[in-house]
């Protein structure tokens, strides 16, 4: 069982894999239904998958993939060390553990959300961006590479800590 509490980092990437499930149902809702009113995709830009819709798509589609099976396949990882193996993250492995748990989770979520956000803001009809500012769609774009290298890089961060910790409690006796 993937919520097993007597595997203390298992239960932790567990309940992860929980919120961003829950947040990819959230926002699979928001957005098939246009609640709330300002966010409008045209789902059949979506279902064709061309131009803007691929930004959304895509987005959705990895955080589906990395945010909640990453998420639960790092508590199988975990559980397998902790009670399979019986070994215990202790000292600076529990601490790369936590870098892990933090920096995997905000670089995947930042990461997806940001192309789900910019595919759907794209998406938007240009009269709405108009009555919300001018330059509305340039600002949001304008800061784009910086914001994903640093989600990207949090991610990456996140994922070596993990294999780091991952090592060495498996090399202690």
């Amino acid at each position: 069982m993937l919520l097993d509490r007597s595997s203390t980092w298992a239960f932790r990437f567990g309940v992860a894999g929980i919120v961003h499930g829950s947040l990819a149902v959230i926002a699979i809702i928001l957005w098939a239904t246009g609640l709330p009113p300002f966010v409008r995709p045209q789902m059949s830009w979506l279902i064709y998958i061309e131009g803007y819709g691929i930004w959304f798509a895509l987005g959705y589609a990895t955080y589906i993939i990395l945010g909640v099976a990453g998420a639960f396949l790092m508590s199988a990882l975990y559980r397998d060390t902790e009670k399979g193996l019986g070994k215990k993250y202790t000292g600076t492995a529990e601490k790369l553990a936590w870098l892990h748990l933090i920096l995997m989770n905000v670089g995947i979520a930042s990461t997806s959300w940001l192309m789900m956000v910019a595919g759907d803001a794209a998406m938007l009809p240009p009269e709405l961006c108009a009555l919300i500012h001018p330059g509305f769609l340039f600002a949001i774009v304008i800061e784009y590479p910086t914001l994903m290298t640093i989600s990207i890089a949090s991610l990456v961060a996140g994922i070596i800590s993990g294999a780091l910790g991952y090592r060495m409690t498996r090399r202690t006796a």
